[in-house]
């Protein structure tokens, strides 16, 4: 009896060491076929590029390519220039080191700071650089253009705290926009990703399976995450907000993954908890905050809401800013006296009048601020 268990057990372990050798080999096979593929395709076992231009990043889920030079069309479909500089940023180049003679600023925002429709020169933060410089005659101000696509407010703050604090801002100017309390989407966030692993970062079988995933995972996660998202398009487009308040009540609860989010208590948690920690990092890093508040095209040019406060984000923006010193400025009353020209091209990013009135409006109220 004794001996027919210690053989049953010899025979299983047996098995399991042959099954183990097995999926070893078969490991190993895979791994030699998918090292042979990406060597024939010239293609590098690790990406580290989402979608053209769009680099991922294990801070903040993505940056801009760095050092990039590509030509983009606008929304009328003529080609422009954008290039980045070697922090992924739609900007030039600028010295870490701290003149007594030089104010830096730095423009934190999302793809309205970075300026979808504009080349580098177009953008509102270089506008601003050339009207303070224009008018200094003994201070040169620099202009940071830290705009990326899509950005949050937790990224934004991210973005700050740990890439470009080493600049020394005199002032930070944030472009709070009303989808800043959203969860951002990251496809890198599977159950895949576990890329701190020295084994599993240099295997060709491990990132095959990861870009299988990830792949998996937008088409269905981002299929069903868009659709929700920008689900309010439709209605949108028809224009019947302007007049009908009933509709742009509808447009609010239908807009819940995007700006309608200003208006949840979810997202009200998430911008304050970042605007908070942002007032504590200006008074450590001794930098002044300003704050914009951009508003959705339908914040101009609707006639009101019926059960819902229109402009209930920017009033508790402009209420926190004025509880913490912060430089607060809602561009709604000037964009308002060009509600007759073409400001938008969508729903919140603007046309070359759009950014050049935003360069102008900020400008003065950093002059106004004595800043």
């Amino acid at each position: 009896m004794v001996v027919a268990k210690i053989a049953f057990l010899i025979r299983t372990i047996k098995n399991f060491i042959f099954c183990g050798i097995a999926m070893g080999a078969c490991l190993l096979l895979f791994e030699v076929t998918f090292r042979v593929y990406y060597f024939f395709k010239k293609e590098p076992i690790r990406s580290e590029y989402l979608m053209e231009g769009v680099k991922n990043d294990p801070w903040l889920g993505w940056t801009l390519e760095p050092n990039s030079r590509r030509y983009l069309k606008d929304s009328k479909g003529q080609p422009f220039l954008v290039t980045t500089n070697r922090e992924g940023l739609k900007t030039r180049e600028f010295s870490t080191v701290k003149s007594q003679d030089v104010i830096k600023i730095i423009c934190l925002g999302d793809s309205i700071t970075e300026g979808p429709d504009a080349s580098n020169d177009q953008t509102y933060p270089n506008l601003l650089e050339n009207l303070l410089n224009t008018e200094s005659k003994n201070k040169k101000f620099e202009v940071y253009n830290a705009g990326i696509s899509d950005y949050g407010i937790a990224q934004e703050y991210l973005l700050l705290e740990r890439r470009l604090l080493k600049h020394k801002p005199d002032i930070v100017i944030l472009g709070y926009y009303l989808n800043d309390g959203k969860t951002f989407f990251h496809p890198k966030n599977t159950f895949l990703t576990l890329s701190s692993n020295r084994i599993l970062k240099n295997s060709a079988l491990y990132h095959a399976l990861e870009k299988v995933t990830m792949k998996y995972m937008i088409k269905i996660q981002y299929k069903y995450w868009e659709k929700n998202r920008f689900m309010w398009k439709d209605l949108y487009s028809k224009k019947t907000w302007v007049s009908d308040k009933n509709d742009v009540d509808r447009l609010i609860h239908m807009a819940f993954r995007d700006w309608g989010i200003a208006w949840q208590k979810s997202g009200k948690k998430e911008v304050f908890d970042k605007l908070n920690r942002l007032v504590l990092l200006s008074q450590k890093h001794n930098f002044k905050l300003m704050i914009i508040c951009f508003p959705v095209e339908m914040q101009i040019y609707a006639a009101g809401s019926n059960t819902l406060d229109l402009l209930e984000p920017q009033k508790e923006i402009e209420k926190f800013c004025k509880d913490h010193g912060i430089i607060y400025l809602d561009p709604r009353p000037t964009l308002k006296k060009y509600k007759s020209e073409a400001l938008f091209f969508d729903h919140c990013h603007y046309t070359h009048l759009g950014l050049n009135v935003i360069a102008n409006k900020v400008f003065k109220t950093l002059k106004m601020n004595n800043l």
